[in-house]
């Protein structure tokens, strides 16, 4: 579990979903991989959860081109970790959205959005659905088709998940690997 991280950016987060779960905003951005198809079918049909355009962030600072200048090119992108590198694919390509704390938006939807911490090299899948535990999977699936990569791999990454703030919610607060690398939360 990795808890030293995401204090700013959670409560930026809290905001940021708070305020796409209450907006009216149907609009689809970007088509959705099968992952996402199946979590959609398991809370009420397709539509329940679009992928949301930039503007529906309250945090919203610019485009990665605005805000960082120049990205990386090319389909691939390689993230160096201590368990090896990971090849993925460029999510710079689609210049992504940043939100305050420069962290980038890599998809928004209404029940989950997947982040990358540039400074340190990290991702977040921030859970709005509920129950959790679904939307999770439904996230970690989506996440591994977004970025191309095997479950092997994506343990080498640094990956947590988290629930936004909902007061009352037991998994309110804590971070949890993927559900899939184990208790370590990454596979040697």
């Amino acid at each position: 579990m990795n808890s030293r991280r995401r204090a700013a950016p959670f409560g930026i987060l809290v905001v940021l979903l708070l305020v796409v779960a209450g907006s009216q905003s149907t609009a689809v951005a970007a088509p959705q991989s099968n992952a996402a198809h199946a979590g959609q079918s398991r809370s009420g049909g397709p539509g329940s959860n679009p992928v949301l355009p930039p503007s529906s962030l309250p945090d919203y600072m610019g485009t990665a081109s605005q805000i960082i200048g120049k990205l990386p090119t090319g389909p691939l992108l390689v993230i160096k970790t201590p368990h090896g590198d990971v090849t993925v694919r460029n999510f710079y390509e689609a210049n992504p959205p940043v939100v305050e704390g420069g962290d980038l938006a890599i998809k928004i939807t209404r029940k989950y959005v997947l982040t990358f911490n540039t400074s340190a090299s990290s991702f977040w899948l921030a859970i709005k659905g509920k129950p959790f535990s679904a939307w999770r999977v439904v996230a970690e699936q989506d996440f591994l088709a977004t970025l191309g990569v095997s479950k092997v791999d994506a343990c080498k990454l640094d990956v947590t998940s988290g629930v936004i703030y909902t007061p009352g919610d037991p998994n309110d607060g804590k971070s949890f690997p993927l559900s899939f690398c184990g208790t370590g939360g990454r596979r040697p």
